[in-house]
């Protein structure tokens, strides 16, 4: 059964978690908000699934925002029909 687009959003918001600042390296931590901000705004714009992409390739995040990460990609790839 594939996943619809609002689902997709409420799995990504709700492993989207801010680690604060001590936990930040190389603005990876930047990178995730600007990923978690694109699909909530709907911005499939390739420089939104690049920071999605280097949160994700970041070693500064927890595993459940790399996960949100990969959850939010996802939502991006579905708005540019690229799946």
């Amino acid at each position: 059964m594939p996943l619809t687009l609002p689902l997709l959003f409420a799995l990504a918001a709700s492993a989207f978690q801010d680690e604060g600042s001590t936990s930040v390296f190389y603005g990876s931590m930047a990178d995730v908000r600007r990923c978690h901000r694109a699909a909530e705004s709907r911005d499939s714009s390739d420089a939104s699934r690049d920071s999605c992409s280097a949160a994700i390739e970041s070693r500064g995040i927890s595993e459940r925002n790399r996960r949100a990460c990969f959850a939010n990609r996802g939502v991006l790839h579905y708005l540019r029909g690229d799946y």
